[in-house]
C-alpha cells in the first residue's frame, strides 16, 4: 500500500535532503557550543585527568586500561583510553577535551537523527505520515535534543563525557541494529556493528546496562511485534548483547562493586531513604526538559526522610511511571518512549549513592524520549487543529524557533563553565545550602590568595553540613597554611572522624606531626595515606622530606621518587631529592635533580646556588661563578650565594671582584663577623699585589 504526500509537506523537495538537514544538525552544535572551548577543568577533572598518571603515557595499555582508583575513571577503560589520546595531543591544556566531547555529542544528535527517522519510518502508515513529513520530524527531534541546555553538563564538564560517550555508543547500538533491520534480511554486518558499539558502551559507564533490553523493547515494539518472534529471529545478536554484559559485570566487581564506596548497595545508604530523593529528580529532570531554567552544576547532598520532602513528588511520578507501563503493554510504540526514560534513568535512580542525588548530565539520554514525545504531540496536534489553517512549515518553523531558544541558552550556559569562581558563585546563589558547592567557592578563593573569604565559605560548608569531611579538611590546609596547627588538627580530626581512611586527611595529620618535630608518627600516616590511595604524589613527597628530617635520605630518596612517578613536574621533590643525594655525597646525582628541579622552576635560586656548591667541590668552578650569577640574579639579597661567589673569586685569584661581592655582603649583613674576616684578608692581598 501506498500513498500521496500531501499538497503542502513539500519541505523535502530540492535542496532540504537529508544531509542537507545532518549538516544543519552539525551547524546547531557547533555554534551551539563554541564557546564551550574556552571552558576550564572543574571538580572531579582534577582528579580523573590533570591528577591521573594512568593516561600520560598513550603506549602504556595496561596502565590506560587499569584505570586505578580515580572516582570518575575508575573500571571504565574506554573513558580513560579516550582522555589519554586527549592527554597525548594538549596535555592539560583543555581545549582538545572540549573539541572531543563536542564531536562525540554531534555524532551522537546524528545517530538519534537516523534513529527517529528509521523508527517514525516504521509508523508512517499508521500515521499517514508522508516521507516529507518522517524527514523534518526526525530532525527537529535530533535538533532539539542536541541543542538542549540541559545537555551542557555531559558535553561542557570536561570528565562527563563518561556520560556523553557512553550515550555514542548508546545510540550506535541502536542505529546499527536499526540499519541492519531495514531490509527483508538482516545485515549481519550493522548487526556485529551493533554489539561493538554494546561492548564498547558496557566499558565507558554502566548506565550502558540497560541497551540490551531496550534494543529487545525496541525490536518488539517496531519491528517483530512480540518479544518471542525477536529473539527467534535474531537468537545470536541477542546473544552477543548479552555478552557485553559480562564486560560490565567484570568491571563492577574489579571496582569492588560500589565504586570505591560511593555507589551501590554496599555504601551504607538505605536503598528507601535515597530511593525518595529520586522522586525529586525525575520529576525535576522532567521539568528541566521542557523549561531548562535554573540550570545548576552541583545540588548536593541531600535526604527526603520527611513525608512532605517526598511525597508531591512521589504523587506526580508514580502515575507517570503506571502510565509508561500501561502503554508499553498496550501502545507498545508509544510506551516504548517511556520505557526508554526510565530504564536508562533506572541504574543512577534504583542504586543508591553517597551523593549526586540530582545530576543533570544523567538526563543525557533519557532527554531524547522527551524531546520525541514533545514533537509529536506538536505534529498531533497541528495534525488535529491546525492542518486546516497552517501548513506543516509553520509547524516546522515554530520548533525551529525553540530550537534556536535552546541553544542560545546553551550558549549562555557554556559561558558559566570558563571560570571556576564563576560557576561556584552561579552554584551557590542557586544553591546556597549546598555545603559542597560552598566548599569548591572556598577554593576558589584559596587560589586568588583571598583567605578570608575562603574561611568565610569554609565555616558555612561545615556550619550547612558538620559531616562534610572534604570542608573539614580543607578548612585544616588553610589554617595549616597560616601555621595555626592548632585549629588545624581539631579539623583534621574531625575529618578522619567521619572518614577514618581519607587519605587526605592523613596526610595533613603527618604535616601536623612533623611540624611537631614526631616524624615517625608523620610517617605512620603518611603511609596510611598513600594505602588508601597509591597515587597520592604530595603524600609521597611529604613522608621524603619527614625522612630527610631523620636523616634516612636513602628512604627519602625512594619517597620522593615515588612521587615523581606520580607527578613528574614537582620541583621542590627534584630539590629536596637533591639534598638526600649531597647528605649522602653522591654530588652528581644531586647536581642532575637540582638541574630538574630548575628546568621545572627557571626562578629557583636556593637550586642554582646548590649547584653552585657542588661544582666548587666538584673542581668545576667556572661553571660554579655561572650558577652563583644565576642565584643572585634571581634573588639579589641572596647572602650565602653573595658571599661563597666571593670567596670562590678569591680562590681563583680574581680579588677585585672578590672584594666587590664581599663588600655587597656585608652591606647586607655588616654584623656577619666571617664576612669581615674574609674581606680583610682579601684586601691583604689586594695590598701585596699592588704595595
Amino acid at each position: 500500500m501506498s500513498f500521496k504526500p500531501s499538497a503542502n509537506s513539500n519541505l523535502a523537495e530540492g535542496f532540504f535532503r537529508p544531509w542537507v538537514l545532518a549538516l544543519l544538525t552539525v551547524l546547531a552544535g557547533v555554534l551551539a557550543y563554541a564557546n564551550s572551548i574556552h571552558g576550564v577543568f572543574l571538580l572531579d577533572d582534577a582528579s580523573s585527568i590533570a591528577g591521573n598518571p594512568t593516561i600520560r603515557h598513550l603506549a602504556a595499555l595496561g596502565d590506560i586500561f587499569s584505570t586505578r582508583a580515580h572516582v570518575t575513571v575508575q573500571s571504565r577503560p574506554i573513558l580513560n583510553l579516550s582522555l589519554a589520546l586527549n592527554y597525548a595531543i594538549s596535555g592539560t591544556e583543555v581545549w582538545s577535551y572540549h573539541c572531543v566531547n563536542i564531536f562525540v555529542h554531534i555524532l551522537s544528535g546524528l545517530f538519534l537523527f537516523g534513529i527517529a527517522r528509521r523508527v517514525l519510518k516504521r509508523i508512517a502508515l499508521g500515521f499517514l505520515l508522508t516521507d516529507n513529513e518522517v524527514l523534518w520530524l526526525s530532525f527537529l527531534i535530533a535538533l532539539l535534543w542536541t541543542v538542549h541546555p540541559l545537555q551542557t553538563e555531559a558535553v561542557t564538564y570536561v570528565i562527563q563525557r563518561a556520560e556523553s560517550l557512553m550515550g555514542f555508543f548508546f545510540l550506535g547500538t541502536f542505529y546499527c541494529f536499526l540499519r541492519a533491520v531495514e531490509k527483508e534480511t538482516d545485515s549481519a554486518l550493522w548487526l556485529s556493528l551493533s554489539v561493538v558499539f554494546s561492548f564498547l558502551g558496557m566499558a565507558t559507564k554502566e548506565v550502558m546496562v540497560s541497551a540490551p533490553l531496550l534494543v529487545l523493547f525496541l525490536d518488539r515494539s517496531f519491528i517483530s511485534g512480540n518479544l518471542k518472534q525477536a529473539l527467534t529471529k535474531r537468537t545470536h545478536y541477542y546473544l552477543g548483547l548479552v555478552l557485553s554484559w559480562g564486560v560490565l559485570v567484570l568491571l563492577v566487581i574489579r571496582s569492588g562493586g560500589n565504586r570505591g564506596g560511593t555507589i551501590g548497595f554496599g555504601t551504607g545508604v538505605p536503598w528507601m531513604q535515597y530511593g525518595k530523593t529520586q522522586c525529586e529528580a525525575i520529576i525535576r529532570y522532567l521539568k528541566l526538559s521542557l523549561w531548562p531554567n535554573p540550570l545548576v552544576f552541583e545540588y548536593g547532598t541531600f535526604t527526603s526522610n520527611e513525608l512532605s520532602q517526598w511525597l508531591p513528588w512521589a504523587l506526580v511520578l508514580v502515575p507517570l511511571l503506571i502510565a509508561s507501563v500501561w502503554a508499553y503493554i498496550y501502545k507498545p510504540k508509544l510506551g516504548f518512549l517511556g520505557a526508554w526514560f526510565f530504564c536508562i534513568l533506572s541504574p543512577t535512580s534504583l542504586v543508591p549513592g553517597t551523593s549526586q542525588m540530582i545530576v543533570e548530565h544523567r538526563m543525557y539520554l533519557p532527554l531524547a524520549a522527551v524531546m520525541a514525545l514533545l514533537v509529536w504531540i506538536c505534529y498531533l496536534l497541528w495534525k488535529k487543529y491546525l492542518k486546516q489553517h497552517m501548513v506543516f512549515q509553520f509547524l516546522v518553523i515554530f520548533l525551529m524557533l525553540i530550537s534556536i531558544s535552546f541553544g542560545a541558552l546553551t550558549y549562555m550556559r557554556n559561558a558559566v563553565y570558563q571560570s571556576p569562581l564563576g560557576m561556584w558563585q552561579d552554584t551557590v546563589a542557586k544553591k546556597p545550602l549546598n555545603a559542597l558547592a560552598h566548599t569548591m567557592l572556598a577554593e576558589e578563593y584559596v587560589a586568588q590568595a583571598n583567605d578570608s573569604e575562603a574561611l568565610k565559605e569554609y565555616m558555612l560548608a561545615i556550619n550547612i553540613n558538620p559531616s562534610l569531611y572534604l570542608a573539614q579538611e580543607e578548612v585544616a590546609l588553610l589554617y595549616l597554611r597560616h601555621n595555626q596547627d592548632t585549629q588545624a588538627l581539631v579539623h583534621i580530626q574531625e575529618a578522619l572522624r567521619l572518614f577514618p581512611t581519607y587519605p587526605d586527611a592523613l596526610n595533613s595529620y603527618g604535616v601536623v606531626c612533623v611540624k611537631r618535630n614526631d616524624a615517625e608518627v608523620g610517617i605512620n600516616y603518611f603511609n596510611q595515606a598513600v594505602a588508601q590511595k597509591p597515587d597520592y604524589a604530595e603524600a609521597y613527597y611529604n613522608r621524603g622530606n619527614a625522612y630527610a628530617s631523620l636523616d634516612k635520605h636513602d628512604l627519602a630518596i625512594d619517597s620522593y621518587k615515588q612521587a615523581l612517578r606520580v607527578k613528574s613536574d614537582l620541583p621542590s621533590a627534584y630539590y629536596n631529592m637533591g639534598n638526600s643525594l649531597v647528605a649522602l655525597n653522591r654530588r652528581q646525582e644531586a647536581v642532575q635533580a637540582y638541574e630538574s628541579a630548575i628546568s621545572l622552576k627557571p626562578n629557583y635560586p636556593t637550586a642554582e646556588y646548590n649547584i653552585g656548591n657542588l661544582f666548587v667541590e666538584l673542581d668545576k668552578k667556572q661553571e660554579a661563578i655561572q650558577h652563583f650569577q644565576r642565584a643572585i640574579l634571581l634573588k639579589p639579597n641572596f647572602l650565602d650565594a653573595v658571599n661563597n661567589l666571593g670567596i670562590l673569586y678569591f680562590n681563583l685569584g680574581r680579588l677585585k671582584e672578590s672584594e666587590q661581592m664581599l663588600l655587597q655582603a656585608l652591606k647586607q649583613n655588616p654584623s656577619e663577623v666571617s664576612i669581615q674576616a674574609n674581606l680583610i684578608e682579601v684586601r691583604s692581598a689586594l695590598k701585596k699585589q699592588n704595595p
